[in-house]
């Protein structure tokens, strides 16, 4: 329904993620669609995800589970981009995307639990858009944001689930 946060030019990783951000925001399930976050940190330690809402300002904001939410996803880079050697300016980004949502929210007439369905609906959508070296969890999906860990027991109850898709997607080095 919204992709938040986007930029007027991307370039490199946020061009791809732009990309796909806003195909996942056309869904009808997902409520916001966040683009890439990194790992925030308060005052205690906690580390949660972090979006910089790109508008010029030097705000950003938590990417947390909240109940007012239906669905909401955010990207991470994976670890190192790589650069064809056989294609200058061609690079490959490593990502995930992980979802989380309220499952009687989303689809309110559906009474057990479909996480499977929409883990296919991201899947077959990454790729149409040319994503390779698919996987899904539904596992620890949030691993390394230790706000979210701490509250493991209430944000993944039924009736709420979350998942993590890491694939690879191949782009230009800045066009």
């Amino acid at each position: 329904m919204s992709a938040l946060y986007t930029y007027t030019s991307p370039k490199l990783h946020d061009k791809e993620i732009q990309t796909l951000q806003n195909l996942i925001s056309a869904l009808d399930w997902v409520t916001y669609a966040y683009p890439l976050v990194r790992v925030g940190e308060d005052p205690d330690g906690k580390t949660y995800p972090l979006c910089y809402t790109n508008d010029g300002s030097d705000v950003s904001v938590k990417v947390l589970p909240d109940s007012d939410i239906n669905c909401f996803c955010f990207f991470e880079l994976e670890g190192d981009v790589t650069r064809f050697l056989e294609s200058v300016g061609k690079y490959t980004y490593p990502l995930s995307v992980t979802f989380w949502l309220q499952l009687d929210k989303v689809y309110p007439t559906k009474t057990y639990d479909y996480t499977s369905e929409l883990i296919v609906e991201v899947i077959n959508l990454l790729i149409d858009a040319d994503c390779e070296d698919i996987t899904y969890t539904t596992e620890d999906v949030f691993g390394g944001f230790s706000e979210i860990e701490e509250k493991n027991i209430q944000v993944f109850m039924r009736n709420y689930s979350a998942f993590k898709i890491t694939f690879s997607k191949e782009g230009t080095q800045c066009n």
